[in-house]
């Protein structure tokens, strides 16, 4: 970190002390080290030496793990599974060690001491039960693609298993000389062996989580971005597929581009997209995205998800959720800055398209619509992947965008980022950069969307009393859940169109709106900005000779 971006994050921290004295807020964010899953160690650096073999699944590894004391211990624990380490070092020297419940547990010689940097190296081998993914692809030649999310790595190399705790990364693989290799980082060299195999060496050094750590071996084309800025772009795709993905791919250099002017400096030295057996439509990995191998080369766009993958590289790499109940700063933000990526390049209209095309699938799935997007943490963490933590949260973003007002909006966000960079967040530290971006308290609505489950049910009735020249609306909301506080738009067309802003905390209201002339019709939410089922009744427009 440097001087300049130290005295930058102490300004950022000390605005937000002073704001949040006096909204009272105090106190109630989440430090890093309060929500650390361990408070033994944190990992610095993983040094992966990983050999893959020309047939079968068995690999071998050579982990090199920096990390930093804490506190003192003579023991320490390591999520690793399914693998057999046959010696643990400690600095050049053997330690005791042992296998349980899906965990390598060592026995260091010499008791750690607070603050100490520890070098531990663990060798093993074996055949990875999950997370690293030997196989054959689409075209029935053999591949070696990570795939770690969520907490998959361990399958395959010796780490602490969480986002918590992000490290850089080095990745030194051993293959045959037919495949290229593609990994996060900065591609470092390419050593051919006169035994067939090749080794390939890239580092990351920014800290990044280790569902992030990939590496890909396969018979790539590579494709480079013509219009590749400062970043270089490329795609490492299977050459029948090349054709597709030059069309899939080309708004990618638009898109890093747009991003970066959004929320600050791309992270990393290089941005690979890549044709991959993920299990996913599309991974994250930092600087290196893996996309689904049978996504390319059939019918439909995937520009939806290039847009959301990359806005990832901000939201989920650079700045990651502190605890997986925190998903939806990833996922959630991922969603609508992939969404509104296309609001910039195709314009308003299409981008409310999206938005209304987001809203409608959302709540055909009635079964989530009274859940709370942050909650207990599931036993099986792929439950995470639903439509709360990537639709809602998305959602939460448009709405507090329409609350706090663009500019304010678009301001926190950078904020946020800079604030955050390589670190660690809490759904508590965002609201509380957006609070001070905003100038407003926000414990109301991130208690309506984020902590409480519900979704606005409005019926909405107009009347056109010829009269009294009034146009009168009555507003309920006829959810089972607690009535909530939202502003809502309307567009009144007559002669000429005029727009009214209301804002709804009670069951029911009635608004009552002036005009010269009777309305012809009555648009709610014309700019698509709420996140409710509406259903809109037109009454009685008399109009009297």
């Amino acid at each position: 970190m440097t001087a300049g971006r130290n005295r930058l994050m102490m300004r950022l921290l000390k605005r937000q002390c002073m704001w949040l004295v006096v909204l009272g807020l105090g106190g109630s964010g989440t430090a890093l080290a309060q929500d650390r899953r361990t408070q033994q160690f944190d990992v610095l650096h993983y040094d992966l030496a990983i050999t893959v073999p020309d047939s079968g699944q068995m690999i071998t590894g050579k982990a090199k793990i920096t990390l930093r004391a804490l506190q003192p211990f003579r023991r320490l624990r390591l999520d690793f599974a399914g693998m057999h380490p046959t010696l643990v070092e400690r600095n050049g020297r053997p330690q005791e060690f042992r296998m349980r419940q899906d965990q390598l547990e060592v026995v260091l010689h010499e008791r750690a001491r607070n603050g100490e940097v520890i070098h531990l190296t663990v060798s093993y081998y074996g055949k990875p039960a999950d997370g690293l993914m030997i196989r054959r692809n689409k075209y029935r030649r053999r591949s070696v693609f990570a795939d770690n999310w969520p907490n998959r790595a361990h399958y395959w190399f010796p780490c602490v298993d969480h986002p918590s705790d992000k490290a850089g990364v080095t990745f030194r693989i051993t293959a045959p000389r037919r495949f290229q290799i593609i990994a996060n980082g900065r591609f470092v060299r390419r050593i051919d062996h006169l035994d067939g195999r090749a080794t390939t060496v890239y580092e990351e050094r920014q800290p990044i989580p280790t569902y992030c750590m990939v590496f890909g071996a396969a018979e790539f084309d590579i494709i480079a971005n013509p219009e590749s800025g400062r970043v270089p772009i490329h795609y490492w795709v299977f050459p029948q597929d090349a054709a597709d993905a030059i069309e899939e791919f080309d708004r990618s250099d638009e898109m890093l581009a747009y991003f970066e002017n959004r929320f600050g400096p791309y992270a990393y030295e290089k941005l690979a997209l890549v044709q991959s057996s993920t299990r996913f439509g599309g991974m994250e990995n930092a600087g290196a995205i893996f996309f689904a191998e049978q996504r390319l080369g059939r019918p439909g766009s995937i520009e939806g998800t290039v847009s959301h993958e990359i806005a990832h590289q901000w939201f989920g790499d650079d700045v990651t959720p502190i605890d997986w109940q925190h998903l939806w700063l990833s996922e959630g933000f991922a969603t609508y800055f992939g969404i509104q990526f296309f609001e910039y390049a195709d314009g308003a209209d299409r981008f409310r398209q999206r938005l209304r095309e987001s809203r409608e699938r959302y709540l055909s799935r009635t079964e989530w619509l009274s859940r709370p997007i942050v909650t207990e943490v599931p036993e099986d963490l792929f439950q995470l992947l639903n439509p709360n933590n990537y639709a809602k949260g998305g959602w939460v973003l448009h709405m507090l965008r329409d609350v706090v007002g663009d500019e304010a909006f678009w301001k926190g966000i950078r904020q946020y980022v800079t604030l955050y960079r390589g670190r660690n967040a809490s759904t508590d530290e965002f609201r509380q950069v957006m609070e001070m971006a905003g100038g407003q308290p926000l414990n109301w609505f991130f208690k309506q969307w984020v902590y409480e489950g519900g979704i606005p049910d409005l019926r909405i009735r107009y009347d056109w009393k010829e009269k009294d020249k009034n146009l009168l609306v009555k507003i309920q909301q006829v959810q089972s859940t607690t009535p909530m506080k939202l502003p809502i738009e309307f567009e009144i067309v007559h002669r000429k169109a005029a727009r009214k802003r209301v804002w709804l905390a009670e069951r029911e209201k009635t608004v009552t709106f002036y005009f010269n002339n009777p309305p012809v019709k009555m648009i709610v939410d014309p700019d698509v900005k709420i996140l409710a089922r509406i259903q809109v009744e037109q009454g009685k427009i008399t109009v009297k000779p």
